[in-house]
């Protein structure tokens, strides 16, 4: 990430660097969104015979995100936390 160089990196530089985004969004005409996300942990569940009585989660979410216009990166974000997780 300390490799982005806003108003130089390039699409192609960025795919080069962390390969195919998990998403991409096109805003306008010249403007795109790229995601990556990054997503290692575990989880530990116990439960009884018809539900799940508790739930530890552990590890970390890595998350991208890179607004490029005309090909060039013009923006970006990057965050570093532990991954959300929905009980059912």
């Amino acid at each position: 990430v300390s490799q982005i160089v806003k108003g130089k990196t390039t699409k192609d530089d960025i795919v080069r660097m962390f390969g195919e985004p998990f998403s991409k969004t096109v805003i306008s005409e010249n403007e795109e969104k790229w995601m990556y996300v990054y997503d290692a942990g575990t989880v530990k569940v116990q439960g009884g015979v018809f539900a799940i009585t508790t739930a530890q989660v552990t590890g970390q979410r890595k998350t991208l995100d890179i607004l490029l216009r005309n090909g060039v990166v013009i923006n970006y974000t990057y965050l570093e936390g532990q991954p959300e997780y929905k009980q059912y």
